[in-house]
């Protein structure tokens, strides 16, 4: 992830992945996958956190982005080290053109959402509205996903993160490449090239929008 491949225009946001003519390092974290691409991320620089005083957060932005084999576009909140989760996967598509909607929770095991909602039939490559409202009940916090809000609502699926009140998130926009998002593994004779698009791959954004409401 490189500052060199985020660019701001017009009032989009482009994060651009590049392919590399040859891998010479792998990632540092597991699965330690060959890295064939410089690519972009951007982090919000106020932290969310649910609590009594901001019980409420309001998250939403319009995104499109290139998707297929080898492409794995995020925006997502996920808790700071130590605390994972929670994370929520606001627009996130692995591999091909299924955005997940994810809630990983304290109950959840460690590769396993605790919930998952898949939405299919659109076009990731034109601009769509997505949204996170976030709510506090007690410890936990309710997450209520739209797609297109403002269109019809545009609610699609309501989750749970357990325990998450309290807990200090990230909010990511990133474009990672490879790994996951290319369905192979270890033992396959293409891990090594990692396959995915030639060229650049880009990943957008406007009218990106957080808010919160305060307990006086």
């Amino acid at each position: 992830m490189l500052d060199t491949q985020v660019s701001l225009s017009g009032g989009v946001l482009t994060l651009t992945a590049t392919r590399l003519s040859e891998s010479t390092e792998e990632s540092p974290s597991e699965p330690k996958a060959p890295i064939w691409y410089n690519s972009g991320a951007v982090f919000a620089k106020e932290q969310i956190l649910i609590n009594d005083q901001f019980p409420e957060y309001d998250i939403e932005g319009e995104f499109r982005t290139q998707t297929g084999l080898g492409i794995w576009p995020a925006f997502w909140t996920t808790g700071i080290a130590p605390n994972w989760p929670p994370e929520s996967d606001i627009l996130e598509y692995v591999g091909d053109s299924t955005n997940l909607f994810n809630t990983w929770t304290k109950e959840a095991g460690e590769n396993d959402p605790a919930e998952r909602y898949e939405l299919s039939g659109h076009d990731p490559g034109t601009w769509h509205r997505y949204r996170l409202w976030m709510e506090k009940d007690g410890d936990d916090v309710i997450l209520d996903y739209y797609f297109d809000y403002g269109e019809n609502d545009g609610w699609k699926v309501t989750h749970r993160g357990v325990g998450w009140a309290g807990i200090p998130q990230y909010l990511i926009m990133n474009l990672q490449m490879g790994s996951w998002a290319s369905q192979i593994d270890k033992n396959d004779p293409l891990w090594s090239r990692q396959p995915g698009p030639s060229g650049n791959t880009t990943f957008q954004a406007r009218n990106v929008w957080v808010g919160r409401t305060r307990n006086w």
